[in-house]
């Protein structure tokens, strides 16, 4: 087993660690990541530009379907839902989370706070 797998398998047994020391560090290094975001973004303004126009002309349609149905959704779970997170009950910075962004399923759509959110993708994605 080479590094680049010892860590990826390290890194797949201990996902929810992680996700707490990130969430950790981001609480306590708010401050710092709005800075690097800020430099960041001036630094790349016209990469991050031409992503976006190429991002939206592929995506052009399922963007427009899924405008429309986070719409409908979102205001059918809040008013459903009591308005609050499913995880923590929260009742602020609430986003809808999409199980599958294919189709509109009511069944596959959760309303989170963006801590939840985030902690979700982390779990997921990384």
């Amino acid at each position: 087993m080479d590094n680049k797998e010892y860590h990826k398998a390290y890194y797949q047994k201990n996902k929810e660690k992680f996700a707490k020391y990130h969430e950790e560090w981001r609480k306590k290094n708010s401050e710092k990541l709005k800075e690097y975001s800020k430099k960041y973004r001036e630094k790349n303004k016209e990469k991050l530009t031409i992503y976006l126009r190429r991002y939206y002309d592929k995506n052009k349609e399922r963007i427009n379907i899924n405008n429309l149905a986070y719409k409908k959704g979102r205001a059918l779970l809040v008013s459903e839902r009591g308005g609050k997170c499913v995880k923590c009950g929260k009742d602020k910075n609430l986003i809808l989370h999409h199980e599958d962004y294919e189709t509109f399923d009511e069944k596959k759509l959760m309303l989170l706070c963006r801590s939840c959110h985030r902690k979700i993708h982390l779990l997921k994605v990384i």
